[in-house]
């Protein structure tokens, strides 16, 4: 699978060793297509069947200190993520104001003190709701969305603690990238609105050598290749029609407490994928040094994933030391979760 998986160079160019075409790539051809009624476009490939078999052994041993650390946060209603490098911490996301004290209690038990960056993909309340408590919590150097023309109580509060707090605003643009410690953050495409929330979106691609985590807020702007691909959750059947240009390797969704709906199930398992899903998993945390990662959970699964070098896929060994006898697959790799 790894053979296959594309990587992305300093310059935010995908990059595929053994190919030059990204959509000859073996991984694309293999990974099938949804439309928003679940089913299957292109029903004559057999999901992720063939790649499975092509995976590298797993071990469990854990990666080193200064690995980029994602907590995807288990949050009631749109989605969080801190992401921390370096002793460095950014918050993508705050969730909704109903939110607010599970994230600021997961901050602080996780040590942070100041947010480099705070980052709206999207003003929908369900993104900025739970910002303005945090940024009333956590000084933050730099505040960066999509828009600072759109206007809302939210986000008019939001504009005026920039000013009285004298953050920072940098307008998200496609092609703009930000240091973060041992990682960098590059937005992929941003639209705007003076009129719509939802209509004000942004991409964001943060990456750490080979391994790259892809966050598309509530649309799917800017779609690359990706390790790791935060699934929005405002339309999740929706935005799996977009899962075989990303073709990532683990998916991880956070439903809220409502869970997903049949239908998203349905699909999921046609396509022979099992997400990580908050509402069931807990809070996720990866920790990658560039060249693999491990991923555990607040339900207690610990697993982790190596980038291997590039070989044929005919010698290489399929997916071992799985977390339970029954395990189940995320794009080949190894977990226990059940949909």
């Amino acid at each position: 699978m790894m053979n296959t998986l594309p990587s992305v160079d300093e310059s935010g160019n995908v990059i595929n060793p053994s190919s030059v075409n990204l959509k000859n790539s073996s991984i694309l051809n293999t990974l099938p297509s949804v439309d928003k009624g679940g089913n299957i476009i292109n029903p004559s490939t057999d999901g992720l069947a063939n790649v499975m078999n092509s995976l590298p052994s797993e071990s469990k041993a854990g990666p080193g200190s200064d690995d980029l650390k994602v907590y995807y946060l288990n949050t009631s209603h749109g989605d969080a993520t801190l992401l921390e490098s370096l002793g460095h911490f950014m918050i993508i996301d705050a969730g909704d104001t109903q939110d607010s004290s599970t994230v600021i209690n997961y901050l602080n038990t996780t040590g942070v003190k100041t947010l480099d960056y705070a980052i709206a993909t999207n003003l929908d309340e369900s993104a900025i709701g739970g910002m303005t408590n945090l940024m009333e919590t956590f000084p933050v150097s730099i505040f960066s969305g999509p828009s600072n023309s759109f206007s809302s109580p939210t986000y008019d509060k939001i504009k005026t603690m920039i000013d009285e707090k004298a953050i920072g605003f940098e307008q998200a643009a496609s092609g703009v990238s930000l240091p973060f410690g041992d990682a960098s953050i590059q937005f992929l495409n941003a639209s705007s609105s003076t009129t719509n929330a939802s209509d004000n979106a942004l991409s964001v691609l943060v990456k750490t050598g080979s391994v790259t985590f892809l966050f598309t807020g509530n649309q799917n702007l800017g779609l690359t290749p990706a390790t790791f691909w935060a699934v929005p959750n405002k339309d999740v059947q929706g935005s799996l029609a977009s899962l075989s240009e990303i073709a990532p390797e683990v998916l991880v969704i956070n439903p809220g407490t409502s869970g997903i709906n049949k239908t998203t199930q349905d699909t999921l398992k046609k396509l022979k994928i099992d997400p990580l899903l908050t509402n069931v998993d807990g809070n996720i945390v990866v920790s990658s040094d560039g060249n693999e990662y491990q991923i555990s959970t607040g339900s207690g699964k610990i697993f982790k994933k190596p980038v291997s070098e590039v070989t044929p896929a005919s010698q290489a060994s399929p997916v071992t030391n799985l977390t339970s006898p029954d395990a189940h697959l995320i794009n080949g790799v190894a977990t226990n979760s059940v949909i």
